[in-house]
């Protein structure tokens, strides 16, 4: 007899009983118990939230205090529409702000939850993590505060996501809930107008931003300790008329830095440094003598490296310079030729620090930004040659190889000027080559998760990660999960990776895209919602369908077996170890049910059970997860790949059969119960 028949008729052997099934009494930890009696309060409460958009706690003394804070003129409307008034006009729990962009309104939606809300209360910033609106994703804790904002989202939101705000909005302010979403006109649509009484669950207001002067002068006189200054903005100081009806409140705020750095009231450089330095900028680029033409060059590098190591600096502006675009002669005489580091700066009237660092806003304030939005809307014609430089500066042991996180946030803000696609543009060029696809990576990663042209990038990473037939975006977008963009959109980046594996026909972008998912398991404000993904894509014979099963699987390098993502997961404790139990149970489930898939994950619960047997793994939750199995095999005779799990004589697959045993055992139990006699 074979040894997978001698198992069959031991089975066979322990049948006739007709006792109900039992879980195995796993001890040691409560959450196995709790696993295997049904999900507690607790555990059930972890798993609803990962459906959820995750609340980031916002810090209520990080919020403007009300001395600081200019209300805009609609802010005491909107206060008054959220607070209760008398019993039959409990007041409005949701209240939507149609702004525009710019206007400080997020700050506004802070100062009004803070105001509110008791000391004690929480508020939390809610980010769109979903690519189409969904209410059923905004969590609703008792007594607390969200912030939404979908100013800057592409579509109009839809008559459904209307509706269920409205229902959800009845149901909060039962539990002294407050949801502010923050939106466009173009993305709320029609604003009702007249004042509606009762107050509803949910009422959208049209917010203004602040008054500007208010701004400079609160700051001035809360933050900056500068009240005799506050004079300046409206006597015959320069800063007089500096600020309009529309100068946005960050303006208003950068104003008053201006004067609280300025000499006297008369500081033409500190006007200057407010108004983005023009005159500057025209003095440096708006001359045809050559002599201009190396300074130039150290300009737009350490714009574009403002604050790194001169020698980073220095290289690549002398590679600018040798662009073939550009075409400057090199010194005769190389490295021993021409002035000093220290000499070209002061030449170029820009900073060499002590530190050795070169800094061109340390003289000229916010100069670095403005010069490079400068350089982009006056001469066109240097864009491509910037292009390849970037790429070549930031590529691996080259000049600004060290320094990507300053490329990454210069190539971001000019983005928020110039527009993403400006910046998108340049991107799609570098992922093409593998020296220049860490600068890109880190410019996506940047873009994607930017409040205001982040929507808009996201939609075109979504395109990118279903395109095989360029495979180099794909792996690019692969690569960006794993960084901020999948931990702040998480859900987001999942749909991303998916696409990647389900379309890619090539192995880079698919290899990519499980390192990332491999990446999101291990990252404690990702997994949940990543195991979530993975069980609910096993259910489909696709790619992403056996990624479940492909990252579970135990690899070897020859030597020594790599246990840690499995460990990982099994040893979570409390509510979280008790959800991811279940989510791999039912994971396994989905992926045993499958017949393409059942070999590979018999194959991969065996590595389980050997690294039990090796000690590399702990016994008791990789018992509650294989018992999931057994649910499935319950009125199937003894197969071979389920012989790989339970044959054996460790003490592991002895408890495994016998709990097997009892699935079966159960099963019949229940096939031989009589049906109810029908109804007369």
């Amino acid at each position: 007899m074979t040894e997978n028949g001698a198992l069959k008729d031991k089975v066979d052997r322990q049948l006739p009983s007709a006792e109900i099934p039992t879980f195995p009494q796993i001890t040691g930890n409560e959450v196995y118990g709790d696993l295997l009696a049904g999900f507690n309060v607790t555990v059930t409460k972890y798993i609803t939230q990962l459906a959820h958009l995750e609340p980031h706690a916002i810090s209520r003394s990080g919020i403007l205090s009300s001395k600081q804070f200019e209300c805009p003129a609609e802010f005491d409307d909107a206060l008054q529409l959220l607070t209760p008034g008398a019993e039959d006009n409990p007041g409005a729990s949701v209240l939507v702000l149609v702004v525009e962009p710019g206007s400080g309104a997020r700050t506004t939606a802070l100062r009004l939850l803070d105001e509110l809300l008791p000391e004690k209360a929480e508020i939390y910033e809610l980010f769109p993590d979903w690519d189409s609106p969904d209410v059923s994703r905004i969590p609703r804790e008792k007594r607390c505060g969200y912030l939404l904002n979908l100013s800057a989202e592409g579509e109009a939101l839809t008559e459904t996501f209307r509706n269920g705000l409205n229902e959800y909005a009845a149901l909060a302010r039962e539990q002294g809930t407050y949801l502010i979403v923050l939106a466009s006109a173009r993305v709320w649509g029609t604003l009702i107008t007249g004042t509606v009484f009762p107050t509803p669950p949910l009422v959208p207001l049209r917010m203004g931003r602040p008054n500007a002067a208010g701004i400079t002068e609160r700051w001035l006189r809360t933050r900056f300790d500068a009240s005799e200054r506050i004079a300046w903005l409206h006597d015959d100081s320069l800063f007089t008329n500096l600020l309009s009806p529309t100068t946005p409140p960050h303006a208003a705020v950068r104003l008053a830095e201006v004067i609280k750095r300025a000499d006297h009231r008369k500081d033409e450089r500190a006007v200057a440094a407010y108004q983005g330095w023009d005159e500057k900028l025209k003095e440096w680029f708006g001359s045809s003598d050559d002599a201009w033409v190396p300074r130039r060059a150290l300009y737009i590098a350490t714009a574009f490296l403002e604050g790194a190591p001169s020698r980073a600096v220095l290289d690549s502006a002398d590679l600018l310079l040798s662009a073939e675009d550009v075409g400057w002669p090199p010194d005769k005489g190389g490295v021993l030729a021409g002035p000093d580091a220290k000499t070209r700066c002061d030449e170029a009237g820009i900073s060499f620090l002590d530190d050795s660092t070169i800094s061109v806003n340390h003289k000229y304030p916010g100069i670095a930004q403005a010069l490079l939005r400068h350089v982009w809307r006056t001469r066109p014609q240097l864009i491509p040659v910037l292009t390849r430089w970037l790429g070549h500066i930031s590529s691996p042991k080259c000049a600004g190889s060290g320094h990507l996180d300053r490329l990454a946030a210069a190539l971001t803000a000019l983005a928020e000027s110039e527009g993403a696609g400006v910046v998108l543009d340049r991107v799609e060029q570098w992922v093409k080559e593998d020296s220049q696809r860490s600068l890109a990576v880190r410019v996506l990663d940047d873009l994607a998760v930017h409040p205001r042209i982040g929507p808009s990038v996201r939609d075109r990473l979504s395109d990118w990660s279903k395109a095989p037939t360029m495979p180099d975006r794909q792996q690019a977008v692969a690569d960006i999960c794993r960084r901020r963009f999948g931990t702040e959109y998480t859900r987001v980046a999942l749909n991303r990776l998916r696409k990647v594996l389900d379309t890619s026909t090539e192995a880079e972008p698919g290899n990519e895209a499980m390192s990332s998912l491999a990446d999101l398991l291990t990252a404690p404000n990702s997994m949940g919602r990543t195991l979530a993904a993975l069980v609910g894509w096993a259910t489909a014979p696709t790619p992403s369908g056996s990624a479940f099963v492909r990252l579970l699987s135990l690899t070897s390098d020859g030597e020594q077996v790599d246990t840690r993502l499995v460990n990982h997961l099994l040893t979570q404790e409390g509510a979280r170890g008790a959800a991811v139990l279940g989510m791999l149970r039912d994971g396994w489930q989905s992926t045993w049910r499958r017949a393409d898939s059942r070999p590979l994950a018999a194959a991969a619960l065996d590595g389980w059970c050997s690294a039990v047997e090796s000690g590399l793994l702990p016994q008791e939750p990789i018992e509650a997860v294989i018992s999931a199995v057994f649910e499935e095999e319950s009125s199937n005779p003894l197969n071979g790949d389920l012989h790989r799990i339970v044959g054996g004589s460790s003490p592991l697959r002895r408890a495994l059969l016998d709990s097997y045993v009892r699935s079966v055992r159960g099963a019949a139990a229940r096939n031989r119960t009589p049906s109810p006699a029908p109804l007369p």
